[in-house]
């Protein structure tokens, strides 16, 4: 989302004077450090990059730069005093949900696995404080019952943009009022942790269907077998409220339905893949494979 916000900035004609991101990683094949989106932007159009391991502690580069504004979007490092000082103006931050609604490291997964059916994204004034800044404009996002994470992030960060389009000249032109959050109002997500891949059959259909819209089409939670094996679900829908069979039973596999009990009724698997093999529709999954009806997942 921040590589897609700073290209267009680019492009818009707005004065980057120099980027931070995060570290190069190594690539998924071979042990060659890959640069992040945003250090590829970067390259791209010549820009000044700095990758620091923290940057509250390795903030020469912004100081040597002397910026009129620091603007951070998903940067996920809370900003000392120090570098908050460093620019001419306020600093801001672009995040992605209705402040104070939804602060912390995962309000897009949160507010899908609250099933909400909006969203926003607030632009804010940098605080040392977790996302406890006044807030300058906010956008509204509409959430589609067949949005997931991935889905999700294409339309905040278009509004991202349009987000700062319609603040940052009003911004400089101090005409932009900053309003205090309401603190009686926050609430708060967390990072996610990779052990909540692994679904609970304890979750309502309706749980569970959000929990697996709130990741990415990349990253598929999944129910085991007894075998050991995974089956890693991309996509489920409601089917009925019957409660006749083994919580976590498969108990039909035809055409375009895979069905699972639930402990308050039963859901579609729509998108599943097997281990090593591709991402599959219900449909697809019936034409090639025999062996799921009948099995217990857990």
């Amino acid at each position: 989302m921040s590589a897609y916000l700073l290209e267009q900035m680019i492009l818009k004609g707005y004065n980057i004077v120099g980027v931070v991101t995060k570290m190069d990683k190594k690539g998924k094949r071979g042990n060659d450090l890959v640069p992040s989106f945003v250090a590829q932007v970067c390259e791209k159009y010549k820009i000044p990059c700095h990758k620091p391991l923290k940057l509250n502690t390795d903030y020469q580069f912004i100081e040597d730069l002397k910026p009129d504004l620091l603007l951070t979007f998903a940067f996920g490092q809370i900003l000392s005093e120090k570098v908050l000082s460093l620019p001419k103006y306020p600093p801001l931050n672009i995040h992605t949900s209705l402040l104070p609604k939804y602060r912390g490291a995962s309000p897009i997964q949160f507010a899908l696995r609250d099933g909400l059916t909006k969203t926003g994204i607030t632009l804010m004034k940098m605080v040392k404080q977790m996302d406890q800044g006044g807030v300058y404009n906010t956008i509204d996002v509409d959430i589609d019952p067949t949005d997931n994470y991935t889905s999700l992030c294409e339309k905040i960060k278009v509004k991202a943009f349009e987000l700062v389009e319609r603040s940052l000249d009003d911004f400089f032109d101090n005409k932009l009022p900053c309003i205090e959050q309401n603190e009686e109002e926050a609430t708060f997500t967390r990072i996610i942790k990779a052990d909540e891949e692994h679904l609970s059959l304890e979750l309502s259909c309706t749980d569970f269907i959000n929990m697996i819209r709130s990741f990415t089409d990349e990253i598929g939670p999944y129910l085991m077998k007894d075998d050991g094996s995974i089956l890693k679900i991309y996509k489920a829908s409601k089917y009925d409220d019957s409660t006749d069979h083994k919580l976590g039973e498969i108990f039909y596999c035809k055409k375009k339905l895979i069905l699972l009990q639930l402990k308050d009724g039963v859901v579609n698997l729509d998108r599943l893949q097997k281990p090593g093999k591709k991402v599959l529709t219900s449909v697809e999954f019936n034409n090639g494979n025999r062996d799921l009806e009948g099995c217990i997942l857990h």
